[in-house]
């Protein structure tokens, strides 16, 4: 039996497809430099494929070999100042210049992460498990949720919820203390029977 890289269930070795999703077994990331599925991180964390990317990271879904159970970790990985060649885990920065920027931005990161992390078991907030430094850089394990970004949302259909999206943003707003936190695509819209939720995934 195997697990597959993209819903993390469970199938049998003679298939190459999932038969739960229809993830090809050895599929490239469609973002070259994101780590490729398979890697372990900290010795317990089982990297999948790519749920999401912006300017500041890139989130994973993933298996906590621990817990057994499906997680999502996102990666600090600042496009401009860092790249990393296919295939390989550590990151490199793109000058040496971008050094004192990358530190003070992942320390940032981190921070976020702890503070996030204080609204665990919170309405509408994603739960933080863990915060870890491997790879030259930061790693945040966190509850994974299935749902659309608040960005595709806004892009795909009419919002009729938006007064409880303005009330939530705003709550967040109390303890976010950087400006690109304040990006749609840090937001989840989840649809759940006749109720829907917005969660913040930093």
């Amino acid at each position: 039996m195997k697990r597959c890289l993209n819903c993390m269930e469970i199938y049998k070795d003679e298939f190459d497809v999932c038969p739960f999703c229809g993830f090809i077994e050895g599929t490239e990331p469609e973002i070259a430099y994101a780590l490729p599925p398979g890697t372990v991180i900290a010795d317990r964390y089982i990297i999948g494929t790519v749920i999401g990317a912006g300017g500041f990271g890139i989130t994973y879904v993933a298996w906590d070999t621990k817990l057994e159970i499906k997680i999502a970790i996102k990666e600090y990985f600042p496009t401009g100042l860092v790249n990393r060649v296919p295939e390989t885990l550590p990151i490199n920065l793109t000058g040496m210049n971008n050094e004192p920027a990358y530190r003070k931005g992942m320390q940032g990161f981190i921070a976020e992460a702890k503070a996030l992390a204080k609204f665990n078991e919170s309405s509408g907030v994603v739960n933080v498990f863990d915060c870890i430094e491997a790879n030259g850089t930061a790693y945040i394990i966190m509850e994974y949720i299935r749902g659309k970004s608040l960005e595709d949302l806004l892009k795909t259909e009419r919002v009729r919820h938006s007064k409880n999206i303005l009330a939530f943003v705003s709550m967040m707003a109390k303890w976010q203390r950087t400006q690109r936190l304040f990006q749609p695509e840090n937001y989840l819209w989840k649809r759940a029977c006749r109720s829907c939720r917005l969660f913040c995934i930093l």
